[in-house]
């Protein structure tokens, strides 16, 4: 042990005596320093996940924390007994709602300090016994594949939950059975935010009467936007915005023909602007003040907000219709012995779907590669049977290594030139081996039609020499 630990070890074990020669009075609310801030004063630079760009320094005011926190305090309060702290604290959505704003307001916050796989949450769940829980949609549409599909899909379990009455009742125990193993007695709620959630999983969820709510928000907001109370959540909204002074909606068209919106923010929960980045800031913003995030939807007559997919990622079909990649991604992800999907456009204006496979589920089936490439030829057909026309799946790509992430744990769109290159090698060479089977077809054709020619010719020639001796014998 080098001295420097000698003297930390000694420092520790009289931890009680230094404490009290530093406040021979105790430790009274006099000892305690705030600091002097001004509510424009910038206290976090947090940089955004580089989902569909490059990672801009997010300069985060002291009152859009405050904002967040005491829209929590409104909200939230008397719930903040307890939390697991899943998410990376060195993303806004882990630090506001994983850790900052329990503390704030007295409330016990116990870091779970592993990759938060299904069984691992499980299990510190069952040991805290959250009051509030903050996920990702991929954490639960892991549980929900992993878990609970497979025995929704068994034949019995079909035809039973073709009966409404009796698929509510197994359905309620499903969701029961759920909150129970998430803390159960003192669980109030779970609030999925971070990322869209799988739509099959959400309705899965809200008809197992499950305890969740889905919000939306994004870094530049530090981070909410929107939230509502699980008992009031509408389903495939992101709640209702919070309103004046912390964050107020709009939606606004580029063109008046265009189906929706994109949603504009307004509020103090609005960020000072991008670290040493004048040109993206000024592009972020209105000219009338408002954040443009980028998100395209629409706000119904409740105030319940609805995203349908975002400007960057929307890709036009073959007349000019609006295609958004995250739902045909979100349907394809339910299909089996698929991990990762992401969906982008061909040279040629095409969907391809570059799939990172189940390598687990793939092992426990025993599925070659052979077999692999059939499963997923016909994942694509039943993924186009449920999709517009203009929205089908050209080719399913499959990748030998796992889709690049943000902190999130999404797919990080931004970047992703070098999948399309390997689509388009992947293209000639199926092009090369097609025109090679279909030479030889042809050639094949020929050769037998000079056979058969051939044939013909010589059975001419027999049938004349026949009919020459018959006529000479005569």
């Amino acid at each position: 042990m080098s001295n420097c630990d000698d003297e930390v070890a000694e420092r520790a074990a009289n931890y009680k005596q230094l404490f009290s020669d530093k406040y021979p009075n105790s430790f009274t609310q006099e000892c305690v320093t705030y600091a002097d801030i001004n509510p424009d004063d910038v206290i976090i630079l947090n940089y955004t996940s580089g989902t569909t760009s490059f990672t801009k320094g997010v300069m985060l005011m002291e009152k859009n924390v405050m904002g967040n926190l005491t829209f929590f305090e409104n909200k939230l309060k008397a719930h903040s007994g307890r939390t697991l702290s899943i998410l990376p604290a060195a993303h806004v959505y882990g630090l506001m709602f994983g850790v900052l704003s329990f503390l704030t307001y007295g409330g016990k916050v116990t870091f779970l300090g592993k990759i938060p796989s299904p069984a691992i949450l499980l299990a510190a769940c069952a040991e805290v016994k959250p009051t509030v829980l903050t996920l990702v949609p991929l954490i639960f549409e892991k549980i929900y594949k992993m878990k609970i599909r497979p025995t929704l899909n068994k034949p019995m379990m079909k035809i039973l939950c073709s009966l409404p009455i009796i698929r509510g009742v197994i359905y309620r125990k499903i969701g029961k059975k759920l909150y129970n193993q998430l803390g159960g007695e003192g669980l109030y709620q779970v609030i999925i935010g971070g990322a869209a959630i799988n739509k099959d999983v959400e309705k899965f969820l809200k008809e197992t009467k499950f305890p969740f709510t889905v919000g939306y928000g994004m870094t530049e907001c530090a981070p909410l936007i929107s939230y509502i109370d699980h008992k009031d959540f509408q389903l495939e909204s992101v709640g209702k915005p919070l309103g004046i002074p912390y964050a107020e909606v709009r939606t606004r068209k580029e063109n008046p023909e265009d189906q929706f919106g994109e949603i504009q923010i307004f509020g103090v929960n609005v960020m000072k602007g991008y670290f040493k980045d004048e040109e993206s800031t000024k592009d972020t913003f209105t000219e009338d003040g408002w954040l443009k995030t980028g998100d395209l939807g629409y706000v119904d007559s409740d105030d319940n907000i609805y995203i349908k997919g975002r400007s960057k990622t929307m890709l036009l079909g073959p007349s000019g219709e609006n295609i958004y990649p995250e739902a045909i991604e979100s349907k394809i992800m339910n299909l089996p012995f698929v991990a990762e999907c992401v969906v982008l456009q061909n040279k040629e204006h095409k969907l391809v779907a570059f799939v990172y496979p189940d390598m687990a589920m793939l092992k426990d089936a025993g599925v070659d590669k052979d077999m692999l490439n059939r499963l997923m030829a016909n994942n694509r057909r039943t993924v186009n049977d449920d999709l517009a026309r203009f929205e089908n799946i050209y080719r399913i790509e499959i990748t030998k290594e796992p889709l690049p992430k943000t902190p999130k744990n999404t797919v990080k769109r931004y970047g992703l030139e070098y999948l399309l290159e390997l689509h388009e090698k992947n293209r000639v060479l199926y092009l090369k081996r097609k025109k090679s089977e279909f030479d030889i077809q042809v050639e094949n054709e020929k050769t037998a039609n000079r056979v058969e020619k051939a044939a013909k010719k010589s059975n001419a020639k027999k049938t004349s020499s026949k009919a020459k001796r018959k006529s000479k014998k005569k």
